[in-house]
């Protein structure tokens, strides 16, 4: 075989391993990001058992244990893709004490995309102590989302999250 069909050959052999290889890196990532997505390419999350099931007034506990959050309305509810709104009211872990003038940060997450989004929410007290506003939570795209919130409250810092699966 002269070098010219050798290296035709070579090629042909490289171009089939690299699209043998292609496929087998995608088919690795989409197991890694395995949402329960239709034939027709939507997502349905009625198999998705790591997500919270909403309800008004629902409660998280703090990854601590120093705080709860009630989750006392999603806008819309349950949250959606796209801009949500939830009013929640921010309570001592294990005391129905309300937390006044705590701050807090939230922070939507896709475990299991390793992505959050680049639209930051905004928080802003309520007209009752220890209720908060918070605005913009982004959960742009299908799939399980976590919505971290941090708080602190001068004294204490805790993390409290709330999980939901967002059909699309």
């Amino acid at each position: 075989m002269d070098r010219r069909a050798r290296r035709l050959r070579t090629g042909t052999l490289t171009r089939r391993l690299g699209a043998s290889l292609l496929a087998a890196t995608w088919a690795v990532l989409a197991a890694a990001c395995a949402d329960p997505v239709q034939d027709d390419g939507t997502l349905r999350c009625d198999t998705e058992t790591r997500a919270d099931i909403y309800a008004p007034d629902m409660m998280a506990v703090g990854n601590d244990g120093l705080f709860r959050i009630r989750l006392l309305e999603s806008v819309p509810g349950p949250p959606e893709k796209g801009d949500n709104n939830f009013t929640i009211e921010l309570l001592e872990g294990g005391a129905d004490v309300a937390v006044p003038d705590a701050t807090l940060s939230v922070t939507p997450f896709m475990p299991d995309h390793n992505h959050g989004t680049s639209i930051v929410p905004t928080v802003t007290p309520a007209t009752q102590a220890g209720q908060y506003e918070i605005d913009r939570i982004n959960l742009w795209m299908p799939g399980l989302w976590e919505v971290r919130i941090d708080v602190d409250d001068q004294t204490d810092t805790d993390e409290v999250v709330f999980s939901f699966c967002i059909e699309g």
